[in-house]
């Protein structure tokens, strides 16, 4: 017995005095380097609580994303991930740049670096260490997270940012697609008549006697056969809507989203970016509108729980479903999400 403690003290001794040399070998090396020695000290820290028999778990981050006054004060609309989850959820900010960050790993004194981005041209990290022990309810409150005090990053060499995943674009049907979009759009001038049209079409395809799919994995079957056979799946819908839109030449981008809740509700939506910003699309369910001519963004539905008025879920999908709730708003209001490009066509890899 006492031979076996003196192992286990040994070996905590070992790792403890790997993790110090692995941060001090961070310093000055260049970024994908420091990158792979930041997850080789996250696996020691790993196997250091576990012996310590502080078993790591998922908790969820909330926080509060403000500016230095005389600023704006609370940050809407910002966008928050941490580096290297295991989950791959980002965040927006509310109206009032209040956050939830869900399925986190916990383990007694973690560091996550946070990276915050106000847009494209701001996008900064924080660190934060999370409490020695678990909190009651899985729930973490960092606090207010001051922005204007964070380092500021270059977005294009950040490395472990798991928010952002990218798809195949089915090259061998591109003929297919081109010919659907040019159908699609003939005769029509502006890019919101455009991708309006394909997005009809699309939510035409949710046939509730179509197969049921075995995964919900959205690069498992291929567009074209949702568009010939139909399909009662929001993100395979999404998917070919995506297909037509980037066969036209238009950047788009899937987003799954997902609420708060301990059995969580998801839904997976389309945006396509033309007059300088990111327009949302749901084939699913219906195109959403601000009002004649105008066609909001996943960041703006988030911040106007208004918007989701009058985009409810049709009731035959919520019989198809076997539901009689609506589970939109908290799926668009938890500001949790994660992003899907393509991996050769309609690809910015940006966060708009």
């Amino acid at each position: 017995m006492k031979q076996h403690t003196k192992q286990v003290v040994l070996g905590c001794a070992l790792i403890a005095c790997l993790i110090v040399i692995l941060s001090v070998l961070r310093v000055g090396w260049p970024a994908r380097f420091k990158h792979t020695l930041t997850k080789a000290r996250t696996r020691a820290e790993l196997r250091l609580a576990r012996w310590r028999n502080q078993e790591p778990r998922m908790i969820t981050i909330a926080g509060h994303l403000v500016r230095t006054p005389p600023r704006t004060g609370a940050m809407a609309g910002a966008e928050i991930e941490a580096l290297d989850s295991a989950s791959g959820w980002a965040s927006l900010t509310d109206g009032r740049g209040r956050f939830l960050l869900r399925d986190v790993l916990w383990y007694p004194r973690a560091v996550y670096n946070l990276v915050l981005v106000a847009d494209e041209y701001e996008v900064k990290q924080m660190p934060v260490t999370a409490p020695s022990a678990f909190p009651a309810d899985g729930l973490w409150d960092v606090g207010d997270i001051d922005f204007d005090l964070a380092c500021k990053v270059d977005p294009g060499n950040l490395n472990g940012r798991n928010s952002i995943s990218y798809v195949e674009y089915d090259r061998r049907n591109d003929s297919y697609y081109r010919s659907l979009f040019d159908k699609l759009t003939t005769g029509l001038e502006t890019d919101e008549e455009k991708a309006a049209a394909i997005n009809r079409f699309v939510g035409g395809k949710l046939t509730p006697s179509a197969p049921v799919e075995n995964s919900e994995k959205i690069d498992s079957e291929q567009p074209r056969a949702v568009l010939e056979r139909g399909s009662q799946s929001c993100g395979r819908l999404a998917l070919a809507f995506a297909t037509i839109c980037a066969a036209g030449y238009y950047n788009t981008r899937l987003i799954d989203l997902i609420d708060s809740h301990d059995q969580p509700d998801c839904h997976m939506v389309a945006e396509v970016y033309y007059g300088d910003r990111w327009h949302l699309y749901d084939p699913a369910i219906g195109q959403l509108r601000t009002g004649p001519g105008t066609v909001p963004g996943y960041r703006e539905t988030r911040l106007d729980a208004n918007l989701l008025a009058s985009h409810t879920v049709p009731e035959f999908l919520l019989t198809m479903l076997r539901r009689r709730d609506n589970w939109l708003p908290s799926v668009f209001n938890s500001g949790l999400h994660h992003y899907y490009y393509f991996k050769k066509r309609g690809t910015s890899g940006v966060i708009g």
